[in-house]
């Protein structure tokens, strides 16, 4: 009997007692994959192919001292991690502990850990040479457009660049990149960061938070990657058909209605087509003509036009908002800044946000969004209602800002609505309808920069991007140039169209003030689009397992070296090449 319970004991302690790492014998298996456990790495392998190491995971910049296997169930690997008193700063004692769980589900590893006296985590890996693409739009670093990032120290947050960059403004990121390797990482969380990719034979991950929540996705390209993806934040948001098609707008629409409708009127005369059409700033009453978010005496009688360009145009019309007042304080719930932002934590805040679009915009029969300006001059010092840490701040508003937007469309048009941003984290995919690449230069380099822009967003799992057709900072631009944009817009996942210059201060820019050549390429650019609607559609509203629209040649080719560097060429679904033209030698 003695013998008997012993070795029961000793079964016991070897299922689901104390392991110390580094016997060679721990190795754990979950269907296609091995996690093994040497000495404080953590060898991940896929059909006995090591796909990831990770060389130590640090909490408060302190590497562990040993690594224990605690339980090794089917379904999660259970490890503890034990660290120096010092890691919690001047408080000497007993070693700290660290409990991470790991678990596998489809082709998707999940690590998670939250001690409750940690404040910063990093994850070591050892680099194999790979290439590294994502984690931001902007052209990085200095406006080099190839999308591989190996070599590079990035921060993770959202931050308004200005004129920095040929884009301007582009300003998409996530803790999310893709490797050439069969990989991608994702850590899940709002707190900004700083990775430093392939530098020295290590690839290290860094958060302001104390914790844990990292995934690795693996798949054979970047569609079967963000399928895992879309299984954790959500599959992408629905696209209505109508916003398939082709949309125009005037930066400054100081015209009113009468120029909004004299300007379709124009555009059905020369047989070109648009399914949509939106009013910029100056449209309202208020601070900077938006704070009171209602129709100024120019858009009088809202519903009246508004209707009119639904019922005899076919066309939904949509708005530019911003989160915050301007100068304008008379609003419940704004953060203490000179910009007037709403804390969109705040409920009062929200009511009334809801309450100034339900009645002054969605009762006249708007139906999007332009969402602008969440992060320009943002500020993150300011206490939120909810308490949200100071860490968090930019890139959870980014968040917050397409979550509430898409909640007011929701409840008042379901599904049936369309919001555009130029500013997205990771999370917002299920609560933005798509990305524009900012405020883009009017000129060859702009139009280039804008395509090296959609490829960063593409690898970020941002399925639908679009670009200012024409630009938007600049003078007039050329017929050439603008024929090229023409056919790069309508082979984007968002196409929409700028008929003036910046401010509307220079010459404006729609078709019958250029030459017929240049109005039937205008024609056939848009006429071209309504044909591919069915098509864009279909592949919008199957994203979650078909990936993004506009397609890296390395998301798509991941063991082609040559696509690594190709920003200028892509995948349009997984039917077409797509490779514009961005200079004035081609003819």
């Amino acid at each position: 009997m003695r013998y008997l319970i012993n070795l029961l004991i000793l079964g016991l302690i070897l299922s689901y007692g104390k392991i110390t790492a580094g016997t060679g014998d721990n190795v754990w298996k979950s269907g296609i994959y091995k996690i093994g456990i040497e000495g404080n790495k953590i060898v991940i392998m896929k059909r006995d192919k090591k796909i990831v190491v990770i060389s130590s995971i640090e909490f408060n910049f302190t590497k562990p001292t040993s690594t224990t296997i605690m339980g090794n169930a089917t379904d999660k690997l259970s490890l503890e991690l034990q660290y120096p008193s010092v890691a919690k700063y001047r408080e000497e004692g007993k070693p700290l502990l660290a409990q991470v769980e790991i678990s596998v589900s489809n082709n998707t590893i999940k690590f998670y850990s939250d001690p409750k006296w940690a404040e910063h985590v990093t994850i070591n890996l050892e680099d194999n040479g790979e290439h590294y693409f994502g984690i931001l739009e902007p052209l990085y670093p200095d406006n080099r457009k190839s999308p591989d990032l190996g070599g590079d120290v990035v921060d993770v947050e959202v931050e308004g660049n200005g004129d920095q960059y040929y884009e301007n403004y582009a300003d998409a990121w996530s803790a999310f990149y893709m490797t050439d390797k069969g990989y991608a990482s994702f850590f899940d969380t709002f707190a900004k960061g700083k990775y430093k990719l392939g530098i020295n034979n290590e690839t290290s991950l860094y958060h302001q938070t104390g914790k844990l929540e990292w995934y690795i996705f693996t798949g054979n390209n970047g569609d079967e990657i963000l399928t895992e993806y879309y299984r954790v934040i959500g599959k992408p948001k629905y696209i209505p058909m109508w916003a398939c098609g082709p949309m125009a707008w005037r930066d400054d629409a100081i015209g009113g209605k009468e120029e909004i409708l004299s300007d379709i009127k124009k555009m059905t005369e020369l047989q070109i087509p648009f399914t949509s059409w939106l009013a910029d700033r100056p449209y309202s009453n208020g601070s900077n003509s938006w704070s009171k978010m209602d129709f100024n005496r120019k858009f009088s009688n809202p519903k009246e036009w508004i209707g009119e360009i639904d019922r005899q145009y076919g066309m939904k019309f949509m708005t530019w908002v911003g989160p915050m007042t301007f100068e304008d304080k008379d609003f419940p719930g704004l953060l203490p800044n000179f910009k007037g932002y709403m804390d969109l934590t705040n409920p009062d805040a929200k009511k009334e946000f809801k309450k100034r679009l339900n009645e002054f915009q969605y009762s006249a029969g708007v139906r999007g969004h332009k969402m602008d300006r969440a992060e320009e001059q943002f500020p993150e010092m300011s206490p939120w209602y909810d308490k949200t840490p100071e860490a968090e701040r930019r890139n959870k508003y980014i968040y917050l800002y397409a979550k509430t937007i898409d909640d007011l469309l929701r409840e008042k048009y379901d599904s049936d609505q369309f919001n555009y941003s130029r500013g997205a984290f990771q999370r917002c995919q299920p609560y933005l309808s798509a990305l524009w690449g900012g405020d883009s230069r009017e000129s060859w380099d702009g139009l280039a920069g804008n395509i090296a822009n959609a490829m960063r967003c593409g690898f970020m799992g941002f399925p639908v991007w679009g670009s200012d057709v024409g630009g938007y900072l600049g003078e007039r631009i050329s017929e050439q140039l603008y024929a090229r944009w023409l056919e790069f817009g309508s082979w984007s996942g968002f196409f929409e169209i700028k008929l003036d210059n910046t401010g509307g201060n220079n010459e404006e820019r729609p078709p019958w003030k250029y030459s017929e050549k240049l109005i039937d390429i205008f024609r056939n650019c848009t006429s071209f689009r309504m044909d591919m609607e069915p098509f864009i559609y279909s592949i919008m509203n199957t994203s979650y397992k078909t990936g993004v629209l506009m397609k890296p040649l390395a998301y798509m080719f991941p063991d082609d070296k040559k696509t690594y560097d190709i920003w200028n060429e892509y995948m349009f679904g997984n039917t077409f090449l797509v490779a514009p033209i961005t200079d004035s030698t081609n003819k």
